[in-house]
């Protein structure tokens, strides 16, 4: 441990009302991973990503729209390595994407998408969502945080 004290490592804030904010707040559940199934989800963002064994990757956030998960997100992997890049380049022409430099942009905001979630288990045996495939149905008007405001469909 490094010795250090709270308000060390947290200047700008109220030791004694965070000490109370912190002893009355209830801990949260364990997030466990949404059933396997389809979701309406708004697609969130696109960005680049690395795999642990530095395979170049675009990661694509949906977030569930309807029903008892909503709010939750899942995330589709699209690898650029040599051998997953057909399949890279089917799931980024549903978005619109179709040519490289459009990855480096934002996605189009407001696109609606149903999405099939699967379950997925690790090595280690820690179970976690995929986006097993999706299919864009259409734009809203974002009036999401995530977007910063109002937007209406393009």
């Amino acid at each position: 441990m490094s010795g250090r004290t709270f308000s060390e490592i947290a200047s700008g804030i109220d030791p004694q009302a965070f000490a109370d904010k912190f002893d009355a707040t209830q801990a949260a559940e364990e997030l466990r991973p949404i059933p396997v199934g389809k979701y309406r989800c708004l697609v969130v963002s696109g960005e680049f990503e690395q795999s642990r064994n530095a395979t170049p990757g675009y990661r694509v956030e949906f977030k569930v729209e309807e029903g008892e998960y909503a709010g939750r997100r899942v995330w589709l992997d699209c690898w650029l390595s040599e051998k997953a890049l057909p399949l890279a380049r089917r799931d980024l022409a549903k978005l619109g994407i179709d040519r490289f430099e459009q990855l480096a942009k934002p996605l189009p905001k407001g696109l609606l998408a149903d999405v099939k979630v699967g379950l997925r288990t690790s090595e280690e045996g820690a179970s976690f969502n995929r986006v097993l495939d999706f299919a864009v149905v259409g734009r809203v008007s974002v009036e999401d945080p995530v977007f910063g405001g109002s937007e209406p469909p393009a």
